[in-house]
């Protein structure tokens, strides 16, 4: 496996990670969605006394060591980056349109304060 990483363009920065027994995860788009499931069989093999850790990974051909994949872990998935980027671009419509909504409502008092204090 190791020769044909080193082999194959964009994966050669595999082979400085294929020491001993090794597994690997071929993931897309959405790297913490797809780590989620690891972890949990990480969880219940150390519960059976079996240890097991990344030792690294490849992405777009650079090197990844495991400070590495753990930022990639915390990161949003592109659905929530997506959720975000829509309410950023909806709230200043919506304080434009409280904005706007608020002028009448505050005439309306004005005017109902005036005739109140008229009478």
């Amino acid at each position: 496996m190791n020769r044909a990483a080193s082999e194959v363009e964009g994966w050669s920065a595999l082979s400085e990670h294929c020491k001993g027994p090794n597994a690997w995860l071929f993931i897309g788009e959405d790297i913490p969605g797809s780590i989620k499931p690891y972890r949990k069989l990480q969880k219940s093999l150390k519960k059976g006394g079996i240890e097991t850790e990344f030792s690294g990974g490849c992405l777009e051909g650079q090197s990844l060591h495991l400070a590495d994949i753990d930022k990639l872990e915390k990161l949003p998935t592109k659905l929530e980056l997506i959720a975000k980027i829509a309410s950023m671009i909806n709230q200043p419509v919506r304080k434009v349109a409280v904005g706007v909504r608020q002028v009448p409502s505050k005439i309306a008092y004005g005017v109902k304060a005036v005739s109140e204090k008229e009478a």
